[in-house]
Parts: C-alpha cells; sequence; structure tokens
C-alpha cells in the first residue's frame, strides 16, 4: 500500500509539472489543430494592452521569445488592467474565434494571469512583406508603405490603406484607442506598427498607439552604418558605430548584449564622440573561445518612429588552441514537424573532429561528421534533422551528442558531450 502511494504521488507531482510547461506561442499557432481546445501555459510581453481594443472585456495581445503573438480574451474584464510592456504568465485554454468565417481570432480563453515584470522592451516586430499565413495571426509586426486611402468609419474605426511591395494592407485604429492619426493624407510613406490580424482571409494590422505611425525617412535595414569591431583588447571587445542621418535625430538609444542561446541581454554604457556624425561606442566583456556575442540595438527618434531589439553585430571569438567545445540549445526538439537542433562544435584549425549521436543506453545512432577542421576560426555547425543512420527518424527520448577533437601535431585527444531532448507536440 506505502508504495503504491509513493507512486502516487510520484505521478501526481509530474503531472503538476507538466500542466505548468511553458508552451511557446510560435508551438500553439503552428499547431492549431493539435492546441485548439487545451489548457496550456505562456510567458509573453504584452504589445497590446487591455482596455484598448474593446473595453467591455478582457482583449490585448502578447508576444513570447518565439517569434509568434496571440490574443488573449474574456467576456468580462479582469481586475488588472496588463499594460504593454507587462510580462505575464497566462494559462488559458486555446480557442479559435472565426467570426462566422470573416475572421481568424486564436486566442487565449478565460485566462488566469499573473504579473511577473514591467516595463519589458517589446519584442522585435515581424516585418510585413506579403504572403502572411494564418500562424502570424496575433504578431507584433511592422508595416511600411505608401497611403493608398483613408477611411474614417461609422463602425468605430479609422483606417488607412497602404501598399506593400504592390499588396494592400489596411492599418486599424478603433476609435476606443482615442489614437488620433487623422494627420497622415494619400501618398504619405509611413512606418506603423501592429497586430496582424486575418478579415476575409486577408492580413491587416490592428493598432492602438497613437506613436506607432510615423513618417517613415529611411531604410531600417540600414539603420547602423561605420560598424568598426575591435577585438586586440586583451579584457574587453570594443564596437563603434553611427546611425544613418536619414533616420533624423536620435532621442533615445540602448545598447546591449546576450551571448549564444543566452536570450538575456545585458545593457551597455555607450558614449557619444562630438562627431558628426556622432560615433557611438561600447565595450562588452571579452569571452572564451568558441562564445559568441549579439549586439543589440534600442532607439527612438525625433519623428517617434522606433527600433526594437535590432540585431546589429555578432562576433565568436576563434578557437585558437586544440579544444573540444560543444553547444547545444537548451530545449527539447521535435523532428516530426520538421524542425532540427544546430550543433555548433569548435576546435583548432586542422584538428580532426569527430562528431557522434548516442541514444540514453550509449548505441551509437549516427555519426554525422568526420572531418578536418578547415575554418579558420574553428568554428562549426551541424542542424540534426532527428534522424538515426539509416533515415529513420529517432524515438522521442534522451540522446547524447559526443565530439572527439584529435590534435593534427601530437594525436592527443580531447571529448565533450551534452545530452539533448526529442520531443514531441503535446495534445
Amino acid at each position: 500500500m506505502k508504495k503504491y502511494i509513493i507512486s502516487l504521488i510520484l505521478m501526481l507531482s509530474l503531472a503538476l509539472v507538466y500542466a505548468q510547461e511553458i508552451i511557446p506561442i510560435a508551438e500553439i499557432q503552428n499547431n492549431l489543430d493539435l492546441y485548439e481546445g487545451e489548457q496550456v501555459t505562456v510567458q509573453a510581453v504584452v504589445t497590446i494592452g487591455d482596455g484598448l481594443l474593446y473595453p467591455s472585456k478582457t482583449k490585448f495581445y502578447v508576444q513570447d521569445e518565439s517569434g509568434r503573438g496571440i490574443q488573449v480574451y474574456k467576456q468580462t474584464p479582469l481586475s488588472t488592467t496588463y499594460v504593454r510592456g507587462d510580462k505575464v504568465e497566462i494559462t488559458a485554454t486555446v480557442d479559435l474565434y472565426d467570426g462566422g468565417g470573416n475572421y481568424h481570432d486564436v486566442q487565449l480563453y478565460n485566462p488566469t494571469v499573473t504579473l511577473i515584470s514591467s516595463g519589458n522592451a517589446l519584442p522585435a516586430a515581424y516585418e510585413i512583406a506579403g504572403g502572411e499565413d494564418l500562424t502570424l495571426n496575433g504578431t507584433w509586426s511592422r508595416a511600411i508603405g505608401v497611403v493608398t486611402d483613408i477611411w474614417d468609419s461609422d463602425y468605430g474605426f479609422y483606417q488607412i490603406e497602404i501598399s506593400v511591395n504592390g499588396i494592400s494592407y489596411d492599418l486599424q485604429f478603433w476609435d476606443s484607442t482615442g489614437a488620433d492619426v487623422s494627420e497622415y493624407s494619400e501618398g504619405d510613406l509611413v512606418s506603423s506598427y501592429g497586430i496582424i490580424a486575418f478579415y476575409q482571409g486577408s492580413p491587416q494590422l490592428s493598432c492602438a498607439y497613437e506613436n506607432d505611425i510615423s513618417i517613415f525617412t529611411g531604410n531600417l535595414d540600414s539603420i547602423v552604418e561605420n560598424i568598426v569591431l575591435d577585438v586586440s583588447s586583451e579584457d574587453s571587445i570594443n564596437l563603434s558605430f553611427s546611425i544613418s542621418s536619414a533616420e533624423g535625430e536620435v532621442e533615445k538609444m540602448e545598447v546591449s548584449y546576450n551571448l549564444d542561446y543566452d536570450d538575456k541581454n545585458y545593457p551597455l554604457e555607450i558614449t557619444e564622440s562630438g562627431n558628426d556624425p556622432i560615433v557611438y561606442s561600447v565595450s562588452a566583456p571579452k569571452q572564451e573561445s568558441g562564445v559568441t556575442v549579439n549586439f543589440n540595438l534600442y532607439a527612438e527618434f525625433a519623428d517617434e518612429h522606433f527600433v526594437q531589439e535590432l540585431a546589429f553585430q555578432s562576433y565568436t571569438f576563434p578557437v585558437e588552441t586544440h579544444e573540444a567545445i560543444l553547444k547545444v540549445p537548451a530545449k527539447p526538439f521535435d523532428p516530426v514537424v520538421g524542425t532540427t537542433l544546430p550543433i555548433d562544435f569548435y576546435s583548432k584549425a586542422g584538428d580532426k573532429a569527430i562528431l557522434r549521436i548516442y541514444n540514453s543506453e550509449g548505441k551509437l545512432v549516427f555519426t554525422p561528421k568526420n572531418l578536418i577542421i578547415d575554418s579558420s576560426d574553428g568554428i562549426n555547425r551541424y542542424d540534426w534533422d532527428g534522424r538515426d543512420k539509416n533515415g529513420n527518424l529517432c524515438p522521442i527520448g534522451l540522446y547524447l551528442v559526443h565530439l572527439q577533437v584529435i590534435e593534427a601535431a601530437g594525436g592527443k585527444e580531447k571529448t565533450k558531450t551534452v545530452p539533448v531532448v526529442i520531443g514531441t507536440q503535446l495534445k
């Protein structure tokens, strides 16, 4: 009886752990047939706050690091009004509202919401370019285009139609948001942020903030210019750059860095030169061989347009000695739905590298790489599709990625092993 009770407790504990598993929003949007009607828990940042799009009910949008967003909805208001920049944990039922076939709104229905923190940066916006599919429903996005029509509707919204790459998109500002965007005219080139929504199968942007739309004055793809990277220092990596003059006056700027698969951003102190154009300089701590430093930019300009989390420079410290460095993301992957596992392996140029994959019982499953490293920086990548040496999908479970490195001169050997997990979609 005692063993039965202990087993039952363990089972209940495991059930609780799995019930609280954080699900990436992209997994929900990409596999709606599996998640619809199921209860899930997500952690995400609020992109459009509550009380703006449907004041008499709960309706706001969140987005997580998977690059996808989703609507949060309840027939009655919550006791707390969540605002842009709040990071929240939400447990709710995945639901699809199709509005009689006119709408496609994937939503977290009847949510329980917990505030984690406030004042967080918004996620990077998806760039509208045409061909957006239903999996982007609810995603924080930006559209740049020429205004082709304006409609001050009697149905409670103000609509600006723009042309993006020859495709028409509607920017819809509901009167309830209080946003006054009447200053824009046909022929204006504008940049606007909002949430991708679908009406009768066509994507549009639902917008909620007046300063999310502005006259577009430059090409944000080339916002950062004159980048100079200096890695000669013994204790730091130094970066200088300027901002395209077409963007106008910079009112606020933040530069941060993150490492490899670590999503945590570390702020950097910025120094400015008195030159024209202004040269901005930052320094990040020097890292060990094989570590990648990614620099990110946040900027606001005088004309109220802004850039969110623009990754503009990366550097991987080269491997100059005989080492066995192996890196994989610390999360499960599901090859059944086509995802792959990036495996980064490093050693000194000229060394022999053998990459092997074993199952949890120590049996060799696959030897994807057996080569002489010829890259000058010693950096290599292999994307494993979850298949064995015969091309068959490996079953769900724990696997070991093993790197063996043999020195070219002298034959010294070093090894590194890391665990990986093949998982599956929740049903």
